[in-house]
């Protein structure tokens, strides 16, 4: 639990730079965006946890992203649980849509695709760095690519951005923040 919500730091902080440094934008919504991305897996842990730890098994074992494994088991998958629950506390459509889409965001709603692309490449990027719990070691590097041309960012400006991602988590990680 402590390294899942590292990784959902990590990937809060990256894509609110991505918005900063890269768009031109506050990226308020999508530091909560990247603190939400996997509450579904909380969720399904702990109340669906003898199939939740059936599909963590049986991603390791096939080496499936998790989310494929969560299709199998239990007929749905984390994005989706957290979207509906999202739902349920009344946020905003933008915080339901991203959240099921981070592992789709060419699925998402016009209106929120592009938050949704931000949010999976810091999630991609925070798992390639395997920063925290990793949910999707596999993820689509085709996709990656599409999400960054369709942000109009270049590669080397995520790297050096994951950088000082790096560099915080780890302050945050000497400050017994994480």
């Amino acid at each position: 639990r402590v390294e899942l919500w590292k990784h959902s730091i990590a990937v809060a902080l990256l894509g609110k730079m991505i918005y900063r440094k890269e768009l031109g934008e506050r990226g308020e919504n999508a530091y909560a965006a990247g603190v939400l991305h996997d509450i579904g897996i909380i969720v399904e842990d702990q109340f669906r946890n003898t199939a939740f730890t059936e599909a963590l098994r049986m991603a390791n074992k096939e080496d499936l992203p998790l989310w494929q494994a969560e299709e199998r088991i239990l007929g749905y998958n984390h994005s989706l649980i957290g979207a509906r629950l999202l739902g349920d506390w009344n946020l905003p459509d933008e915080f339901t849509y991203v959240i099921e889409y981070h592992h789709a965001p060419d699925k998402a709603p016009d209106a929120y695709r592009r938050l949704a692309a931000s949010l999976f490449v810091a999630n991609h990027c925070c798992q390639t760095a395997t920063i925290g719990y990793c949910d999707s070691p596999l993820e689509n590097e085709a996709r990656y690519k599409q999400c960054i041309e369709q942000l109009a960012i270049e590669p080397d400006a995520i790297e050096l951005i994951m950088t000082d991602v790096q560099s915080l988590i780890h302050e945050m990680i000497e400050q017994g923040l994480l």
